[in-house]
């Protein structure tokens, strides 16, 4: 029995010494830290781009590089999140940002592209982009495939009135495809008028005013496909939708 008591303490000993000389290794020994990781990937994901990719992972890289705070390759403890949100919140082209680093060392940048769905190009003025909400995007040398606006447009007319009317076509597949230009006629103390130049064939569109523009090409593109496909694209050469529940065609002569 004293036998087996003596063996017990003896491992009770070992197992302390093993111990203590664990935690006294473990202490000396050099200690991996979160402050020596190094951003290891950039990752950029951008939404709203399909159609016209004004912004590109490229683009994007090139304006963290010029800011000074491209991550990729740099200790994580020295990457600001806050510094690259308000670097890239310069880019016209973002409507939102988000930025984050994770777990395995990448540092993550999610940006909404602002989609612009009209191209303006007043009278002797400098052209300029409108999105779906009125905001100015300056020109670019990026190209898009938009209707273009062009007359005597104020700024005010732009960003109040006509990016609606730009949204409603190019969210349209059907009027997207048939619409390629907004014309602006405005005579001294009375509201523009508006006619549309369609893609395919040689008709002017009137459209009147901006009032019910909806309705208006709701009514264009009912026409277009219950009444030119059978009568034929040129078989107009005027069609006014200035009046309610009204198509008013003048044949071409």
């Amino acid at each position: 029995m004293k036998f087996n008591k003596s063996i017990q303490i003896t491992m009770v000993a070992v197992l302390f010494i093993a111990i203590a000389a664990y935690i006294v290794y473990a202490m000396a020994s050099p200690k991996s830290s979160k402050s020596d990781e190094r951003c290891t990937e950039l990752v950029i994901n951008i939404q709203g781009a399909d159609d016209a990719p004004f912004l590109t992972s490229k683009r994007i890289e090139d304006e963290l590089h010029q800011g000074g705070v491209y991550p990729k390759g740099q200790y994580l403890k020295d990457v600001s999140v806050r510094k690259i949100i308000d670097t890239m919140k310069k880019d016209q082209f973002i409507a939102a940002i988000n930025c984050y680093k994770t777990a395995n060392c990448k540092v993550v940048i999610d940006v909404t592209q602002r989609t612009p769905v009209l191209y303006i190009l007043p009278d002797n003025k400098q052209g300029y982009y409108v999105d779906a909400d009125g905001g100015i995007i300056h020109n670019t040398d990026y190209p898009a495939n938009l209707p273009v606006a062009t007359g005597n447009i104020d700024q005010q007319f732009a960003t109040k009135c006509l990016c609606y009317i730009g949204a409603y076509i190019v969210e349209d597949e059907f009027l997207n495809s048939q619409i390629e230009q907004i014309y602006v006629k405005k005579e001294p103390g009375k509201q523009p008028d508006i006619d549309l130049v369609p893609r395919v064939g040689q008709q002017q569109i009137h459209l009147g005013s901006i009032e019910n523009y909806a309705k208006k090409l709701e009514r264009l593109k009912t026409f277009y496909k219950d009444g030119l496909t059978s009568v034929g694209w040129n078989k107009y050469s005027h069609i006014d939708l200035e009046y309610d529940n009204q198509v008013i065609c003048k044949k071409t002569k």
